[in-house]
């Protein structure tokens, strides 16, 4: 809460304050954990309060004078964090908050003003002390004059208090003018004091934002120190772990390698593989083919035979109809013949009775025989035409009934032809039937087998689209791991380099080392080699008693002869007498005489007080067997002169023993003579560095590499003429779209505008539409580059292209400074004019270096070091498979690949079973809208719910409503068409020069597509003449 009320004021008061009316000194900065430090703040205004808030803890700061504020406190952790402020309140209430930026350090820091020496490495320190003692002079200065202007404001209202109390003070008009002309005095001296205190306050400012400036550029040289340092331990364990690295690279690369092989023969197995599995495919196809022949043979000759069936049964229907008609013919005449016998039974019968009345009418006759004789002949005329008809209907009647036995056989044995014509029918209906499913099993295997081989292919296109894309994909994979490869192998080489030239500094100065330690060893030996060759010296000796002699006294003389390093040897000889204990109860007087050898080193050459370690051997002087002592001990050697000394020695012999005595030197060295004869036969350092300055350049400690710059592809479009499109209202588009490569031409100088489009050219068109930004306007060129030194932080930079004559075309970078490490800068060369061709990139390589001027002071000069040369290709691509990045979508080796990609990019209705069906086949106008409404759609047009009167077209009517959403996003996205009847004549075929008007517009919504993705491509502009 009260974050948010200080926060409040802040935004309520804080209009017309600005950061730089404050100033906030902190010294030291950094400080020491548990250390004192201060906190001043100087205002040109006047202040009334001003508290530290760190935290939740408020620290109110001392106030010095009204525009300054004090307070000291020891350092502690929540100091060092971004939650520290000082708030400031000013006697117009108004409030500035400042953010305060503490360095708490737990260790040792750094105090710029102990231990100051005046040079160039420590100018920072003594400038931050002088700036801080004039901060301290000017701070007391200010608390002076606030003192000061306390007293005059004290004097100035005791005035005002007198002038005001005349009346009851009695005071004359004289001491009134006195008294108000020292009040104007005061107040006059008031106002300087006030300006000098203002002047002291802005003085106090600026030398405060000084200290923090140096104090800031302190710390960042001081934090660059320590980063130096961190930076040189770690490019050592870099250069190891570089070197290992390097190592496992190579093992990898191997790897890679032996991965690469084991996949290109993966690949050509593989290869082998499709190749026998085609070769299968093309024989399962032959053999198809040839039974898919027999089954068409066979299937006439059943389509023959069903029709022989068909006659035979016509024939025997008719042959059934007609012995039907027969058969009723028979019966009737059956019928009629019964009839004929009844009618002949009845006359027969008829004629019995006749002939009865004959008889009776004979016997009449006879009675009557002359009355009636004539009647009888009559009557027996009528008996015999009778009996001739009876006997020609009988003989018709037999002639009926054999002609009706007849056709009955006949129709018997037509019936049983018939009866067997039947079930040879029958049987060979049975065996048509079971060949015909046998067919249409055989047909359906067939078809089976057809579509397995059609998905086999497909799977077998598929696979080989994919090993292609992988092939690709690997190929590019291992192009960039080659590219990256030879960037890192030329860093290598270049850290190889670095380290042959370290290699070689580092032998430089082992023999400039060698150089010295031999004129330094020299030297030494001349200091430390004695100065006279030979000595002697008395000296007088007491040892102390023990079990077998007495303490006794020795005196005698000593010869010594120095050699080099400090040593030398000393041959003495001496007398002594003592009383020897032969026995407890005897003791005999002994005068011998000791003989001494010893070996001494002395520890501090060149003193006035030596130290000497000595070794030696005594024994007695006498020809018998005698016992010989060994012992040790120190020597204290005072030299009064170049030629005396009196010594000192403790040694243990037997027993504690003590000498001293003084000595003299003879025969001196000569070693002044001696070691200028050495050191003319050695050279000096700087004669050493003059002879082996050559090897030794610090401007030649530079390398840079370069990561191989990968080719670039571009599509450089140029202007097409046709000799059959001149002087149309398609001429502009038909050149433009040409230009650009939409249409697959091949330098032809004839378009023809009126031939019809087919699926293989708009598949062409589109695709190449669909990647044409990235053909036009590729991704700039990148280069990549590392710089490598031992000496140098930076260097600057110029970049250069040169054509292949040498002349130089574009300047890319002009004298940029780069950090040592890994850089990179990209170029477009369309922006620099580049066309195909091969060029050279140049790097410039400059550092910096302070020179005297011929006038006072020193001059900032750019030197030219080295330069290194990179070449790359720009490569004008004519066709898709020449860009790396599409060429993983395309087979090469692919007849009709631009409608594979159409296919699978959902553009065609059709699948690639249908390819070759649908290739050369010319496309409708509704197949067109059915198409580039796909094409829309999948390139980014937006699926809007908008409404289009599509009843603009008087042939709407045409259009299936499937396919009139296509139509709708045609609309939408490039406007109406069709022609000057408003039609569209959907079942027409689209001709190229339409195509071209169409393709034109749809490159402006292409373009208007990449204008909204900040990509800025005017195909217009892209043709070049």
């Amino acid at each position: 809460m009260r974050y948010f009320s200080l926060i409040l004021t802040l935004l309520l008061f804080s209009m017309s304050l600005h950061a730089s009316d404050i100033v906030v000194n902190i010294d030291p900065n950094p400080v020491q954990l548990e250390s004192y430090f201060r906190i001043s703040v100087v205002s040109e205004k006047p202040i009334k309060e001003a508290i530290l808030l760190v935290g939740d803890d408020m620290f109110p700061l001392k106030k010095v004078s009204d525009q300054l504020f004090k307070i000291k406190l020891k350092a502690f952790n929540d100091l060092d964090s971004n939650n520290v402020f000082v708030n400031v309140v000013f006697t117009s209430s108004k409030v500035q908050m400042l953010p305060v930026q503490i360095n708490v350090s737990q260790g040792n820091v750094y105090q710029p003003g102990i231990n100051v020496s005046i040079d160039s490495d420590n100018f920072n320190s003594v400038s931050i002390d002088n700036t801080k003692l004039e901060i301290e002079y000017l701070e007391d200065k200010l608390d002076l004059l606030d003192q000061k202007n306390k007293r005059l404001n004290n004097e100035i209202a005791n005035l005002n208090q007198r002038l005001k109390n005349q009346n009851q003070l009695d005071l004359t008009k004289k001491e009134i003018a006195q008294e108000q002309k020292k009040l104007d005095q005061l107040t006059d001296l008031l106002k300087q004091e006030m300006i000098s205190k203002q002047n002291s306050i802005m003085e106090l400012k600026k030398q405060m934002e000084l200290f923090n400036l140096r104090q800031d550029e302190f710390n960042k040289r001081e934090q660059e120190l320590t980063s130096l340092s961190v930076n040189l331990s770690k490019q050592s364990e870099e250069l190891l772990n570089k070197e290992q690295k390097i190592a496992q690279e190579k093992l990898l690369i191997q790897q890679k390698e032996t991965a690469i092989n084991q996949q290109r023969s993966l690949v050509k197995t593989s290869q082998l593989e499709v190749v026998k599995d085609r070769n299968m495919v093309d024989k399962m196809k032959n053999e198809i083919y040839v039974q898919k022949k027999e089954l068409e043979k066979r299937n006439k000759q059943i389509r023959k035979k069903e029709k022989d069936l068909d006659t035979v049964i016509a024939s025997i229907e008719t042959n059934k109809s007609n012995l039907n008609s027969k058969e009723k013919q028979l019966k009737g005449l059956s019928i009629k013949i019964n009839s004929e016998r009844q009618n002949l039974m009845r006359v027969s019968e008829k004629l019995d009775v006749k002939k009865k009345q004959l008889d009776l009418e004979k016997n009449k006759f006879y009675q009557e025989k002359s009355e009636k004789e004539k009647n009888l002949k009559q009557a027996q005329k009528n008996v015999n035409e009778f009996e001739k008809k009876l006997l020609g209907t009988v003989s018709e009647l037999s002639r009926l009934e054999k002609d009706y036995l007849d056709r009955s056989s006949q129709f018997l044995k037509e019936k049983e032809r018939l009866d067997n014509d039947r079930l040879n029918y029958e049987k060979e209906k049975k065996a048509f039937d079971l060949e015909y499913s046998n067919l249409k099993l055989m047909e359906s295997k067939i078809a089976v087998r057809v579509e397995i081989l059609n998905n086999l292919g497909q799977h077998i296109d598929s696979q080989l689209s994919l090993l292609h894309k992988q092939i690709s994909e690997s190929e590019q994979t291992k192009k960039s791991y080659e590219l990256d490869m030879s960037g890192k192998v030329g860093y290598l080489n270049n850290l190889t380099k670095l380290i042959e030239k370290r290699a070689n500094k580092m032998e430089y100065r082992n023999k400039r080392l060698i150089v010295k330690n031999k004129q330094l060893s020299q030297r030494l030996a001349s200091i430390t080699a004695p100065d006279y060759r030979y000595s002697f010296s008395p000296y007088f000796g007491v040892r102390i008693s023990d079990d077998s002699k007495s303490e006794y006294d020795e005196y005698g003389i000593n010869f010594s002869a120095f050699l080099e390093k400090g040593y030398s040897v000393t041959l003495g000889v001496g007398t002594a007498s003592y009383m020897k204990n032969s026995n407890s109860n005897h003791q005999n007087i002994v005068n011998e005489s000791m003989g001494y050898i010893s070996l001494a080193y002395l520890l501090n050459p060149k003193e006035q007080l030596g130290f000497y370690i000595r070794s030696l051997v005594s024994r007695p002087l006498k020809m018998a067997a005698a016992e010989i002592n060994f012992g040790a001990g120190l020597d204290l050697k005072y030299h009064h002169n170049a030629k005396f000394s009196s010594f000192f020695g403790g040694y243990f012999l037997e027993a504690p023993y003590f000498s001293f005595g003084v000595e003299k030197y003879i025969i001196p060295t000569f070693k002044k003579s001696i070691a200028f004869d050495n050191q003319k036969n050695t050279p000096t350092v700087d004669e050493f560095e003059i002879e082996n300055q050559a090897t030794f350049d610090s401007n030649n400690d530079v390398f840079l590499s370069f990561n191989s710059i990968r080719p670039y592809f571009c599509f450089f479009p140029k202007s097409q003429r046709f000799d059959d499109v001149s002087s149309s209202w398609y001429e502009a588009s038909v050149n433009r779209t040409s230009s650009l490569g939409l249409f697959d031409l091949k330098n032809s100088t004839v378009f023809n505008p009126k031939g019809y489009l087919t699926f293989k050219d708009i598949s062409y068109s589109l695709v190449w539409a669909r990647y044409i930004d990235q053909m036009v306007k590729p991704a700039p060129i990148k280069v990549e580059f590392s710089i490598v030194s031992d000496i140098q932080q930076s260097v600057f930079l110029s970049f250069y292209i040169f054509d292949k004559n040498g002349n130089k075309i574009k300047q890319l970078v002009d004298k940029k400074e780069f950090f040592i490490g890994d850089h990179s800068f990209t170029f477009d060369p369309q922006f620099s004019s580049l066309q195909e061709g091969s060029y050279t990139l140049v790097c410039d390589v400059f550092v910096n270096k302070i020179s005297k001027a011929k006038s006072v002071g020193y001059n900032l000069e750019s030197i030219l070091i080295t330069s290194y040369k990179e070449d790359f290709i720009i490569n004008g691509g004519t066709s898709l498979t020449d860009f790396p990045e599409i060429k993983a979508n395309f087979n090469a080796k692919e007849t009709v690949p631009y409608i594979k990609q159409a296919i699978d990019y959902n553009w065609l209705s059709f699948d690639k079973n249908d390819i070759d069906l649908f290739s050369n086949q010319a496309v409708t106008r509704l197949d067109f809208i059915e198409i580039v409404g796909r094409f829309l759609l999948e390139e980014g047009a937006q699926n809007r719910n908008i409404e289009v009167d599509l009843t603009y077209y008087k042939d709407l009517s045409l259009i299936p409503k499937e396919k009139q959403k296509f139509l709708k996003e045609y609309v939408i996205e490039l406007g109406y068409g069709g022609d000057q009847n408003q039609k569209l004549n959907p079942y027409q075929y689209l001709t190229r020069a339409e195509f071209a008007v169409i393709l034109d517009r749809l490159l402006l919504w292409k373009q208007k597509m990449l204008d909204d993705k900040n990509i800025n491509l005017n195909f217009s502009e892209l043709v070049v003449n």
